[in-house]
């Protein structure tokens, strides 16, 4: 699956690219600290690799980056259209947060501005 996403945006299906892509689509809105701690239970990649294959996803449009503050982002899949994430306000941790009903109210808000926007990111702070 993904590696044919690869492949139609000019990118080579790299061992690095598609864990990287399997471990946000899995889980969602994760910071690279963690993609890279999740990415290397199983193989082992550096660090510097990790944010070079986010910075080309992100570039071919891939994958989405949402910037909290000054030095804190996190990454998604570009297809998610609702993005509502809680931010722990004590330790900073970012957590994805899904509630069915606010998604599908967020879904009309989405519809009814038309063409004006093409996501909607919810930031929740606990």
């Amino acid at each position: 699956m993904f590696s044919e996403r690869l492949l139609n945006t000019g990118l080579g299906a790299t061992t690095a690219r598609l864990a990287v892509l399997e471990v946000i689509a899995n889980h969602g809105g994760l910071t690279a600290d963690d993609i890279y701690m999740m990415v290397n239970k199983n193989r082992e990649v550096k660090i510097g690799t990790i944010y070079r294959v986010l910075a080309d996803l992100e570039k071919h449009q891939l994958i989405k980056r949402i910037l909290f503050g000054r030095n804190k982002s996190i990454y998604k899949l570009l297809e998610q259209k609702i993005n509502c994430n809680v931010m722990d306000m004590q330790n900073g941790k970012m957590q994805p947060y899904h509630n069915e009903e606010i998604n599908q109210l967020l879904e009309q808000v989405l519809l009814k501005l038309e063409d004006d926007f093409s996501t909607i990111d919810l930031i929740l702070y606990k």
